[in-house]
């Protein structure tokens, strides 16, 4: 056989592998069919289809990885779940400072939020209770 007429074949043996391979998982192989279309032999078709049923009983073992490799590589891929004090803790100093900072500002602002919100109605009540003056300085009651 010459170089070309060898690479012509090859190729043929290719596709037939790829298309025999393809049919054979979709249950509708036709050796015969498929070895007249790439100009194969009978005898070599079935010899291919024999190879492809062999690997695939050898390869039709149901393989599940280990646990321990599972957290590896989910480890690997995602990493492990930091808590926010790890995270910051990991952060540059000046971000940590810049962290610790705005957290410092949110506790004031919730707590101020949140102490004025109990202290206001105790304020009104006391303005309830309290005489009030007009602007030439005469008191008069809050709810007349």
């Amino acid at each position: 056989m010459s170089q070309s007429n060898s690479h012509s074949h090859d190729v043929r043996i290719k596709y037939f592998l790829s298309e025999a391979t393809d049919d054979f998982f979709a249950g509708k192989l036709d050796v015969e069919t498929l070895a007249h279309s790439h100009d194969l032999s009978l005898a070599e078709a079935d010899q291919l289809v024999e190879m492809i049923e062999q690997l695939e009983f050898t390869f039709d073992v149901d393989i599940q990885p280990d646990a321990d490799f599972k957290q590896q590589l989910h480890n690997d891929l995602i990493g492990k779940q930091l808590s926010l004090f790890e995270r910051v803790r990991n952060l540059p100093p000046r971000l940590q400072i810049a962290a610790g900072i705005a957290l410092i500002a949110a506790m004031a602002l919730l707590g101020r939020r949140r102490f004025f919100s109990e202290i206001r109605p105790l304020i009104q009540k006391w303005r309830d209770v309290q005489p009030q003056t007009d602007t030439n300085g005469a008191t008069r009651e809050a709810n007349a």
